[in-house]
Protein backbone atom coordinates (compact mmCIF):
# COMPACT_ATOMS: atom_id res chain seq x y z
CA UNK A 1 0.00 0.00 0.00
CA UNK A 2 1.14 3.34 -0.92
CA UNK A 3 1.90 6.00 2.04
CA UNK A 4 -0.26 8.77 1.55
CA UNK A 5 0.99 12.26 0.58
CA UNK A 6 0.11 15.10 3.10
CA UNK A 7 -1.95 17.98 1.66
CA UNK A 8 1.10 20.35 1.78
CA UNK A 9 2.95 17.50 -0.41
CA UNK A 10 -0.04 17.38 -2.80
CA UNK A 11 0.07 21.63 -2.99
CA UNK A 12 3.26 22.25 -3.64
CA UNK A 13 3.72 19.05 -6.58
CA UNK A 14 0.43 21.28 -7.92
CA UNK A 15 2.54 24.48 -7.82
CA UNK A 16 5.65 22.87 -9.46
CA UNK A 17 3.21 21.76 -12.11
CA UNK A 18 1.45 24.92 -12.33
CA UNK A 19 4.80 27.05 -12.21
CA UNK A 20 6.37 24.81 -15.09
CA UNK A 21 3.37 25.72 -17.33
CA UNK A 22 3.29 29.16 -17.11
CA UNK A 23 6.91 29.35 -18.14
CA UNK A 24 6.34 27.06 -21.07
CA UNK A 25 2.90 29.66 -21.93
CA UNK A 26 4.96 32.62 -23.35
CA UNK A 27 7.17 29.75 -25.93
CA UNK A 28 4.05 28.69 -27.25
CA UNK A 29 0.49 28.94 -28.96
CA UNK A 30 -2.56 27.40 -28.34
CA UNK A 31 -5.01 27.53 -31.53
CA UNK A 32 -7.69 25.59 -32.81
CA UNK A 33 -7.34 22.61 -34.47
CA UNK A 34 -7.96 22.41 -38.23
CA UNK A 35 -9.23 20.07 -40.84
CA UNK A 36 -5.71 20.79 -42.77
CA UNK A 37 -3.79 19.66 -38.99
CA UNK A 38 -5.42 15.62 -39.59
CA UNK A 39 -2.94 14.42 -41.10
CA UNK A 40 -0.06 15.83 -38.74
CA UNK A 41 -2.22 14.67 -35.78
CA UNK A 42 -2.71 11.15 -37.12
CA UNK A 43 1.21 11.20 -37.31
CA UNK A 44 1.20 12.55 -33.42
CA UNK A 45 -0.91 9.34 -32.97
CA UNK A 46 0.91 7.04 -34.44
CA UNK A 47 4.08 7.74 -32.62
CA UNK A 48 2.71 8.63 -29.21
CA UNK A 49 0.05 5.94 -28.82
CA UNK A 50 0.34 3.48 -31.54
CA UNK A 51 -1.91 1.25 -33.31
CA UNK A 52 -3.46 -0.69 -30.19
CA UNK A 53 -4.99 2.95 -29.33
CA UNK A 54 -7.81 1.56 -32.02
CA UNK A 55 -9.46 -1.06 -29.32
CA UNK A 56 -9.97 1.56 -26.65
CA UNK A 57 -13.64 1.93 -25.39
CA UNK A 58 -12.81 5.97 -26.09
CA UNK A 59 -11.88 5.32 -29.90
CA UNK A 60 -14.89 3.39 -30.46
CA UNK A 61 -17.15 6.43 -29.08
CA UNK A 62 -14.99 8.93 -31.23
CA UNK A 63 -15.45 6.95 -34.56
CA UNK A 64 -18.86 7.71 -34.09
CA UNK A 65 -18.81 11.39 -34.31
CA UNK A 66 -17.10 14.37 -36.68
CA UNK A 67 -12.58 14.24 -35.77
CA UNK A 68 -12.85 18.09 -34.97
CA UNK A 69 -14.95 20.60 -33.74
CA UNK A 70 -15.05 23.88 -31.91
CA UNK A 71 -13.37 22.87 -28.70
CA UNK A 72 -9.91 21.00 -30.03
CA UNK A 73 -6.87 22.40 -29.82
CA UNK A 74 -3.42 22.19 -31.01
CA UNK A 75 -0.02 23.47 -29.02
CA UNK A 76 2.44 24.94 -31.42
CA UNK A 77 6.05 25.74 -30.78
CA UNK A 78 8.26 27.41 -33.47
CA UNK A 79 6.08 26.90 -35.74
CA UNK A 80 5.70 22.88 -35.56
CA UNK A 81 2.80 21.23 -33.68
CA UNK A 82 3.82 19.57 -30.63
CA UNK A 83 0.76 18.34 -29.20
CA UNK A 84 -3.01 18.45 -29.67
CA UNK A 85 -6.05 17.26 -28.12
CA UNK A 86 -9.73 16.34 -29.72
CA UNK A 87 -13.03 17.11 -28.36
CA UNK A 88 -15.69 15.04 -29.13
CA UNK A 89 -19.80 16.13 -27.97
CA UNK A 90 -21.30 13.32 -26.34
CA UNK A 91 -24.20 12.83 -24.47
CA UNK A 92 -24.62 11.58 -20.73
CA UNK A 93 -28.93 11.16 -20.32
CA UNK A 94 -29.93 14.17 -21.38
CA UNK A 95 -26.97 16.27 -20.66
CA UNK A 96 -24.69 17.05 -23.75
CA UNK A 97 -20.86 17.72 -23.05
CA UNK A 98 -17.55 16.67 -24.59
CA UNK A 99 -15.28 14.08 -24.22
CA UNK A 100 -11.41 14.90 -23.79
CA UNK A 101 -9.05 13.05 -25.90
CA UNK A 102 -6.87 11.47 -26.96
CA UNK A 103 -4.46 14.64 -25.30
CA UNK A 104 -0.62 14.10 -26.92
CA UNK A 105 2.00 15.78 -26.84
CA UNK A 106 5.43 14.41 -28.52
CA UNK A 107 8.18 12.60 -26.83
CA UNK A 108 10.76 15.50 -27.07
CA UNK A 109 8.46 17.97 -25.71
CA UNK A 110 7.11 16.13 -22.97
CA UNK A 111 7.17 17.51 -19.07
CA UNK A 112 7.13 21.25 -19.70
CA UNK A 113 3.88 21.21 -18.72
CA UNK A 114 2.36 21.65 -22.43
CA UNK A 115 -0.39 19.04 -22.00
CA UNK A 116 -1.34 20.72 -18.72
CA UNK A 117 -1.85 23.97 -21.04
CA UNK A 118 -4.19 21.69 -23.54
CA UNK A 119 -6.33 20.38 -20.99
CA UNK A 120 -7.21 23.96 -19.99
CA UNK A 121 -7.54 25.42 -23.28
CA UNK A 122 -10.07 22.27 -24.38
CA UNK A 123 -12.00 22.36 -20.81
CA UNK A 124 -12.56 25.87 -21.46
CA UNK A 125 -13.82 26.15 -24.69
CA UNK A 126 -15.91 23.73 -23.97
CA UNK A 127 -17.45 25.38 -21.61
CA UNK A 128 -18.22 28.59 -23.78
CA UNK A 129 -19.27 26.11 -26.19
CA UNK A 130 -22.16 25.54 -23.67
CA UNK A 131 -20.73 21.82 -22.50
CA UNK A 132 -22.45 20.76 -19.91
CA UNK A 133 -19.13 18.83 -18.38
CA UNK A 134 -15.80 17.41 -20.09
CA UNK A 135 -14.96 13.86 -19.36
CA UNK A 136 -12.14 11.80 -19.87
CA UNK A 137 -10.43 8.39 -19.57
CA UNK A 138 -6.89 9.31 -17.29
CA UNK A 139 -4.92 9.18 -15.01
CA UNK A 140 -6.67 11.37 -11.65
CA UNK A 141 -3.24 12.53 -10.73
CA UNK A 142 -2.34 14.23 -13.96
CA UNK A 143 -6.00 15.86 -14.55
CA UNK A 144 -6.79 16.95 -11.14
CA UNK A 145 -4.53 19.72 -11.36
CA UNK A 146 -7.18 20.73 -14.20
CA UNK A 147 -10.69 20.02 -11.66
CA UNK A 148 -11.32 16.81 -12.74
CA UNK A 149 -12.46 14.17 -10.71
CA UNK A 150 -13.39 10.31 -10.71
CA UNK A 151 -17.07 10.41 -11.60
CA UNK A 152 -19.19 8.44 -8.85
CA UNK A 153 -19.42 4.54 -9.32
CA UNK A 154 -22.30 3.44 -11.22
CA UNK A 155 -23.40 6.78 -12.53
CA UNK A 156 -21.78 6.93 -16.36
CA UNK A 157 -21.27 3.90 -18.69
CA UNK A 158 -19.65 3.57 -21.55
CA UNK A 159 -20.14 0.89 -24.80
CA UNK A 160 -17.09 -0.95 -23.50
CA UNK A 161 -14.47 -1.35 -20.41
CA UNK A 162 -13.16 1.41 -18.93
CA UNK A 163 -11.10 1.15 -15.17
CA UNK A 164 -13.78 2.88 -13.56
CA UNK A 165 -10.60 4.50 -11.25
CA UNK A 166 -9.85 6.17 -14.59
CA UNK A 167 -13.29 7.87 -15.75
CA UNK A 168 -12.85 11.35 -14.66
CA UNK A 169 -15.22 14.21 -15.33
CA UNK A 170 -15.25 18.29 -14.82
CA UNK A 171 -18.24 19.95 -13.84
CA UNK A 172 -19.16 23.82 -13.33
CA UNK A 173 -19.35 25.28 -9.86
CA UNK A 174 -22.76 23.21 -8.33
CA UNK A 175 -23.16 21.37 -11.34
CA UNK A 176 -24.61 17.64 -11.02
CA UNK A 177 -22.90 14.73 -12.55
CA UNK A 178 -24.98 13.36 -15.27
CA UNK A 179 -26.62 9.94 -14.97
CA UNK A 180 -26.65 7.19 -17.95
CA UNK A 181 -25.04 5.95 -20.80
CA UNK A 182 -22.39 7.79 -23.23
CA UNK A 183 -22.66 7.92 -26.71
CA UNK A 184 -21.18 10.20 -29.23
CA UNK A 185 -23.50 13.13 -30.83
CA UNK A 186 -22.58 12.55 -34.50
CA UNK A 187 -23.26 16.43 -35.26
CA UNK A 188 -26.48 17.99 -37.16
CA UNK A 189 -26.09 19.79 -40.11
CA UNK A 190 -27.69 23.11 -37.96
CA UNK A 191 -25.08 22.61 -35.01
CA UNK A 192 -22.39 24.67 -36.05
CA UNK A 193 -20.95 24.05 -32.64
CA UNK A 194 -20.45 20.73 -33.37
CA UNK A 195 -18.33 20.89 -36.50
CA UNK A 196 -15.64 22.30 -37.98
Amino acid sequence: MLPELSMAAISAKHQTHATRASQSASDVQITPLARVDLPALVHMHDRVFGPGRYARTAYRVRECAPPLSTACRKIAHDGAIVGASQMTWVRIGDAEGMLLGPLCVVPEHENRGFGQLLVEACRDAAAAADAAYVILVGDLEYYERCSFMRVPPRTIGLPGPVDPARLLIWLPEEAECPNGVLTALPGAPGATTRTV
